[in-house]
């Protein structure tokens, strides 16, 4: 597993955005519900699910721009912090099979497993 982080989580945000509005994923009912949901959550799950798995990855970019301490490079690389941030990983993929509205759950949950790859963690742990 590598140690250097390339990239936002942000970004990893952005590009599963621009995968889901592919031709493929369009073409099928499902990638139109779920681009649709993650445009405009309706008000209950939708909303939830998409900010816990926003908020998560906010979490991590902050980690890593903060000023008063030294963050490490990646969250795997803190023994602390990083244990908690992929308990919360773990839970949001739980929660992926509960009621999700529109959201394609097996997109999201490679979207989280590519966050936390992109944290140092084998996203085989969640």
């Amino acid at each position: 597993m590598t140690t250097t982080k390339c990239v936002s989580n942000y970004s990893i945000i952005v590009k599963h955005r621009s995968n889901v509005r592919c031709k493929e994923f369009q073409g099928n009912t499902w990638g139109l519900r779920h681009e649709r949901a993650w445009i405009t959550p309706s008000y209950g799950s939708e909303a939830m699910i998409k900010a816990l798995i926003t908020g998560w990855a906010d979490y991590a970019d902050e980690y890593h721009r903060a000023s008063n301490f030294e963050p490490h490079e990646t969250l795997s690389q803190d023994g602390y912090a990083g244990a908690y941030w992929l308990k919360i990983g773990q839970s949001i993929i739980k929660l992926l099979s509960m009621d999700i509205g529109r959201f394609d759950g097996g997109t999201l949950d490679q979207l989280i497993r590519d966050i936390a790859k992109n944290e140092g963690f084998d996203p085989d742990e969640l």
